[in-house]
């Protein structure tokens, strides 16, 4: 019994990942679970301060330089729009690619097997396993999948360049198939 468990679904060669995937896998990561989280609820709110300020300023009759309170909020309303929209998520993405340089692990060749209790990343220096119960979130884009674990902080990615067609339909089947709620597909 125990031996149909472990089954090895797929095992998939040569699966090589790129500082520049690496950091926008980060840069996902960190909008589902970390800093980015609710980057849009949080510039909205900003936006609605702004308004309100604008708001204000236009039914006054005021100039913009005679009421500086008002105009002094607007500023910081803009200013932490940006930073949520643009600023955060283009440091999250450099982030990922500084751990990606200074991680001598990521940037090596792996071997990922696939089974139907978990998976096993194998490179030449080391080998990580780890099982479908610990993945929090399944993102599959249009370049890669992305597994986040709960208890490892390094993110699972499996490059689709290294996949066939035939491949890539059964993964993304069997992970849609294992991970039903956790599992979305972006456009990214």
């Amino acid at each position: 019994m125990s031996e149909k468990y472990n089954k090895c679904i797929m095992t998939i060669e040569n699966n090589e990942i790129p500082l520049m995937m690496y950091g926008d896998a980060y840069m996902i990561s960190q909008m589902c679970r970390g800093r980015l989280k609710g980057k849009e609820w949080k510039a909205s709110v900003f936006f609605a301060i702004w308004c309100a300020c604008m708001l204000y300023i236009s039914i006054k009759h005021y100039d913009l330089l005679s009421n500086p309170v008002p105009t002094g909020i607007s500023i910081i309303c803009l200013y932490m729009m940006t930073y949520y929209l643009f600023i955060l998520p283009k440091r999250m993405k450099l982030k990922g690619e500084h751990i990606y340089k200074s991680s001598h692990m990521l940037n090596k060749t792996e071997t990922v097997t696939v089974t139907r209790e978990g998976y096993v990343i194998e490179n030449k220096y080391e080998t990580l396993i780890g099982y479908w119960t610990d993945i929090l979130d399944c993102i599959e884009t249009g370049n890669y999948y992305l597994m986040i674990s709960e208890y490892s902080k390094r993110l699972i990615i499996i490059s689709k360049k290294c996949l066939d067609d035939e491949q890539n339909e059964r993964l993304a089947e069997f992970l849609k198939r294992t991970m039903a709620s956790k599992y979305r597909k972006t456009k990214k």
